[in-house]
Formats: C-alpha cells, sequence, structure tokens
C-alpha cells in the first residue's frame, strides 16, 4: 500500500513559500507585462461611474439642491481617484493592447494630466497610426480636455474627418466635438460649420443646436438666441456647464462689443431671459421694468419681474409683479400660488 511520505512543517513552509513566490511573479507578469487588460476594465467601470456621478450632480444642481449636488461630486472625484490608482505605474511605452491604452488616456484626461494624455495617445500613434476608429477615440478624447487643449484636439478632429471609413452617426459625434472644441477657443465660424456638418448627419443632436443658438448671441441677435434656447426647455444636466459657460461669456461679449436692442419690448424681453439663465438678475430686473412697462399685457415678463425680485430679496415688487399678472389673466394657479408664499404685505 501506499503511504504518503511525511513532511516536515519547515518543509510544507518551503513549499507553501515557493508556491506564493511563483503565483506572484504570474500575477505580477499579468500586471505590469504588456497587456494591463484587467486593470484597464476596472478602471473603465470607475470611469463610468464618475461619469453617471457627475451627470447627478449637475442635475441636483440644476434642482437647487446643493447637497446632494456636494455628495455626488465627491463620490465622483473618488471613483476617478481610484480609477488613476488602479493605472498608476502602468508602463505606457511597453502596452500594446488598444484599448487599455484609451481608457488611460480617458482617465488621465478626465483628471486633467495633460502630459500623461499625449504620452497615452503618442502610444496609441505609434501602434496603429490609420486605423480610423482609433484615430476619432483620439480626437473625442482630447476635445474633452476643454480649451487649454483645443490646439491639440482640433488638430486630432481634422485628421479625424478626413477618414473614409466611419459610420454616419460617428461622424456626427465627430463634428459635434469639433463644434464644441472650436465654440470653446473662440473660432466661431468653424464651429458654425462643424455644427451644420453636425446637424445634417444627425438633425436630433442636441449641443450642436444648443451651440448654434449661443452664436446667434454671439452675431448679436439676442431675440434669435433665446428663442432658439427657450425651445428647448430644460438644459440636459451633462450639457449645464458647459452652455452656463458659454452663454455668459457670450453675454459678456453682447454688452461690450457695441451690440444694441432696437427699444421695443420684444427685444428686452429676449435679452431679459438670457440674464435669467446667467442668473444676473440685478440687470434682468431693470430690463423687465421696461419691458412692462412698454408691454403692460405680457403676463410671462410680470411672473418673470415677480420671481427675479423675490431671488433679490425685494417681496414687495414681486407682490406688486404678481398681482399685475394676475389682474391681466386671473386663471393662473402658480403665478397665485407664488403671491401667496410671499405672506401678507
Amino acid at each position: 500500500m501506499y503511504e504518503e511520505p511525511e513532511v516536515s512543517i519547515c518543509m510544507r513552509s518551503g513549499i507553501v513559500a515557493i508556491m506564493a513566490m511563483a503565483l506572484g511573479a504570474v500575477l505580477l507578469a499579468g500586471c505590469s507585462g504588456d497587456d494591463w487588460s484587467i486593470e484597464a476594465a476596472e478602471a473603465s467601470d470607475l470611469i463610468r461611474q464618475h461619469r453617471n456621478h457627475v451627470v447627478t450632480a449637475e442635475q441636483a444642481m440644476a434642482d437647487g439642491n446643493e447637497e446632494q449636488y456636494q455628495t455626488r461630486m465627491i463620490l465622483a472625484r473618488a471613483a476617478l481617484d481610484d480609477a488613476s490608482r488602479i493605472l498608476e505605474g502602468m508602463p505606457v511605452h511597453r502596452v500594446r493592447n488598444v484599448e487599455t491604452l484609451s481608457v488611460y488616456a480617458e482617465a488621465q484626461a478626465l483628471a486633467g494630466q495633460a502630459d500623461l494624455v499625449v504620452e497615452g495617445l503618442a502610444r496609441l500613434r505609434e501602434l496603429e497610426p490609420d486605423n480610423p476608429e482609433h484615430i476619432l477615440r483620439i480626437a473625442l478624447v482630447l476635445a474633452e480636455m476643454g480649451p487649454s487643449h483645443s490646439g491639440q484636439a482640433l488638430e486630432a478632429i481634422h485628421r479625424a474627418t478626413r477618414l473614409e471609413d466611419i459610420a454616419d452617426n460617428r461622424r456626427a459625434r465627430l463634428f459635434d466635438a469639433y463644434g464644441r472644441t472650436a465654440h470653446e477657443a473662440g473660432l466661431y465660424d468653424l464651429a458654425a460649420e462643424a455644427y451644420n456638418e453636425a446637424l445634417s448627419l444627425d438633425e436630433e443632436l442636441v449641443w450642436p443646436r444648443l451651440g448654434a443658438a449661443l452664436l446667434l448671441l454671439e452675431e448679436g441677435n439676442a431675440t434669435a438666441a433665446a428663442a432658439a434656447i427657450d425651445g428647448f426647455g430644460g438644459i440636459p444636466p451633462e450639457m449645464g456647464s458647459r452652455f452656463t459657460r458659454l452663454l455668459r461669456d457670450a453675454l459678456q461679449r453682447f454688452d461690450t462689443g457695441g451690440h444694441r436692442l432696437a427699444d421695443r419690448p420684444e427685444q428686452h424681453f429676449a435679452y431679459a431671459r438670457l440674464l435669467v439663465r446667467d442668473a444676473r438678475y440685478g440687470d434682468a430686473l431693470l430690463v423687465l421694468r421696461r419691458v412692462t412697462k412698454q408691454d403692460p399685457d405680457n403676463v410671462i415678463a410680470w411672473n418673470m419681474l415677480g420671481s427675479v425680485s423675490a431671488n433679490l430679496g425685494d417681496a414687495s415688487l414681486a407682490r406688486e409683479a404678481f398681482e399685475r399678472s394676475l389682474e391681466v389673466d386671473p386663471d393662473q394657479p402658480r403665478t397665485r400660488q407664488s403671491l401667496e408664499s410671499l405672506g401678507p404685505a
């Protein structure tokens, strides 16, 4: 009968140690070799979590929920930090997995690490310089890095637009990014061309329509800009911060660029609506008083004047505005509710 030979405790410990060392070597090879696909998959999932938290945070900010906004932004930052830690130490110059390098570049772009993004993208170009999908991905990643990298982004996007083997929906996204990047760089003619091209490929794209509306204000046409923006109802949360920034810039240039409004109520009212969107309530109040003087039957202007006055802490003027609105049209439950919320005179 076979009997298992006795193995001393020391021998067993030695065997375990050798096996642990071997396993460690295998794991190390998998982590520090030329793939890093497992780490990239984990980081990609964390990046998705980061983006979801940011979208939820922007929606909370739009709803006036400061606490929820702060909570979600903390979670977003934590997810991005975890992704960065997972990818820390990646030997970019040795990695040959294109998807892994793409995730690496995206994570570094979100973290604002420009040098590391460029390093990852350079390696991607080295591996597959003529891959159309790869070139498109590089362009879109650079476009997300904001105005400080617009030069690199525009160069990459321009190169990608000359590729032939790209589906229309992907090409539409490309021109969408082209328009956004040119817009934020102050290249308004180029942005307008890109927006038009994007919409010719996919007329349902949201940002090119919003961007085109903002460019109307850059041209001095506040009435058309306000009407186009009002047509969206609410601004999608994921576009809120960019929209707010570009609207503020456009209004500042409108104010200082010599543009003059015709002294007509519809012109002033359009300008007032844009000021309210930029939370410039003091300026909006002055313009709305002019509107209600010229067009005393405009209940929307009276209601907006009431809301702006309430935001500025002037309950007396707010009450007066809501009362005037109800005199013109008594069938306004929400206006009556806003008036009652001010309390007794």
